[in-house]
């Protein structure tokens, strides 16, 4: 079956909303999926294999004075378990980065986890270089 990267629209709601509990185990309703589509910057990839959704990545552009060209950021990306290991995170990332350079983003940076090798290397293979920094988070 043929995959297929695109935008989101307020109709994926649903399933996003199971797929970003499904990796973050954080529930959004739907409505509140919806809502974030139809208001927010945020650039979502939706990956779908036939007709099945089977994953999600999310991008941001952030302009700064500090820097010369507005910078991005791919902050989610989710493969379902059974769809793994075919590309599809890959094409995802490379769908947002043209969507990124479309509007002028010089840089992209990605965040993951200092143990997740898989996305290490998925992200390694697109031509991301490991930059060690130190990453804070405070909760309010």
């Amino acid at each position: 079956m043929e995959t297929v990267i695109r935008l989101a629209n307020t109709y994926d709601a649903e399933e996003l909303s199971l797929m970003n509990y499904e990796f973050n185990d954080v529930k959004i309703r739907t409505e509140q999926v919806r809502k974030s589509l139809r208001k927010s910057d945020e650039i979502i990839a939706i990956a779908k294999v036939g007709e099945k959704h089977a994953g999600f990545a999310c991008a941001q552009k952030f302009d700064s004075f500090c820097y010369e060209k507005p910078q991005g950021e791919i902050t989610e990306v989710y493969v379902r378990k059974e769809y793994r290991r075919k590309g599809i995170a890959s094409a995802m990332v490379e769908f947002l980065e043209k969507r990124l350079s479309s509007v002028g983003v010089g840089e992209i940076k990605i965040l993951t986890g200092i143990n997740n090798e898989a996305a290490i290397k998925t992200y390694t293979l697109s031509g991301y270089k490991n930059k060690t920094k130190v990453v804070l988070k405070k909760d309010f």
